[in-house]
């Protein structure tokens, strides 16, 4: 039998490798990298954000979603991505950070985001 990702196979990187791998290259590697290129700035700035639609997940785990968060005038907005499995790869084509969270939370509350691409002014909203 082969090794098994994910479930209860005790490798440590949960139902979905692909997003694992993601993660732990920006929570890990990429900070370590940036520190041995003698940068001052290395780890990414955890920034606030309004959540636009509900998530619910089971608490005691830290949950990394892949998000499409953008600025409209009263500042950031993050929508996790619908498809969040790792066979999915068009989420992380469109996403540009990362919602971390604790626990659910409700859309119009205040969520944590890590970017690791820049944000574009929404498109929606006119220009002044």
């Amino acid at each position: 039998r082969g090794h098994r990702f994910g479930g209860d196979s005790g490798s440590g990187l949960g139902e979905r490798p692909i997003v694992a791998v993601m993660v732990a290259f920006f929570v890990l590697v990429r900070p370590a990298l940036l520190k041995m290129a003698y940068s001052r700035i290395f780890f990414p700035p955890h920034l606030c954000a309004r959540l636009l639609i509900d998530f619910h997940q089971r608490p005691g785990k830290r949950h990394y979603l892949r998000a499409a968060i953008r600025a409209d005038r009263n500042g950031l907005l993050a929508e996790p991505l619908s498809s969040q499995g790792s066979s999915v790869l068009t989420s992380v084509l469109r996403a540009n950070g990362f919602i971390i969270l604790s626990e659910g939370a409700c859309a119009g509350e205040s969520v944590s985001v890590q970017l690791f691409r820049d944000i574009r002014k929404d498109t929606n909203e006119g220009s002044s």
